[in-house]
């Protein structure tokens, strides 16, 4: 994943003593592979997710015996106060429904003024073949809605940048990045939207998102579909009131 980011991300993050890091909302640990392979240094990384089965997937995909992942809700961090050094959260602000809850306890486990990596996309699309991710990105959102998960369409980055502002991190750095390679694997992508489908299959909105799905995969055969636009901010919190 490191090499899929552009020289200024790898940077700021070689700049990083990580310490003891908290992945917040880690998935499947494709951040966390990112931090591990980028960052100066650190101590040790713990992943947390509230799905068993990317728990289960990232901790086999990782050999570092300081890297560790379990199943934990962001809401409720099972960590002593100042546990951690750095959390880090990425692309997951727009599936929490009590992100204040989840600032909270951030503050809590980390160390007084201890850092805090941001990685989260925009819906400001550069291109056409941005907008097209941007788009499937809020119709997995609407398949999720349906299925009662908690899943909000993506920021405007007018949106994502006033909520970063509200942290009032200091010595701040953000970096804007949207990669231009294509992902033109068309028929793969149909196929999967196919899958994520039948989860909806005899839901009321399951012709409506079939529909929205078939012009999708026509707009993306006829412009091509490109990465959603991201926003990486680094700095440090300030203590709680």
């Amino acid at each position: 994943m490191a090499q899929d980011h552009p020289a200024s991300i790898r940077h700021v993050l070689q700049e990083i003593d990580g310490g003891r890091i908290l992945d917040v909302a880690s998935g499947v640990g494709q951040f966390s592979r990112l931090l591990v392979d980028c960052l100066g240094s650190y101590e040790q990384l713990t992943g947390i997710d509230t799905s068993t089965k990317a728990i289960e997937q990232a901790n086999a995909g990782f050999s570092e015996p300081n890297v560790h992942f379990q199943v934990a809700d962001a809401t409720t961090l099972p960590f002593p106060d100042g546990s951690f050094d750095t959390v880090a959260l990425s692309n997951s602000m727009h599936h929490m429904a009590n992100l204040e809850a989840v600032f909270c306890e951030i503050r809590r486990v980390l160390i007084p003024r201890g850092r805090l990596i941001l990685f989260e996309m925009h819906s400001d699309a550069p291109s056409p073949a941005s907008q097209n991710a941007i788009d499937l990105h809020l119709w997995a959102a609407e398949v999720d809605r349906a299925l009662g998960k908690y899943h909000e369409p993506v920021l405007s980055r007018k949106q994502l940048m006033l909520q970063i502002d509200a942290l009032q991190l200091r010595n701040r750095q953000s970096i804007e990045w949207c990669s231009n390679d294509e992902n033109d694997d068309v028929e793969g992508i149909a196929q999967l939207m196919k899958q994520v489908l039948q989860q909806v299959e005899g839901m009321d909105k399951e012709n409506a998102l079939a529909e929205t799905a078939r012009a999708l995969i026509e707009r993306i055969r006829s412009s091509g579909m490109q990465s959603q636009p991201f926003v990486l901010t680094v700095g440090y919190l300030p203590t709680n009131p």
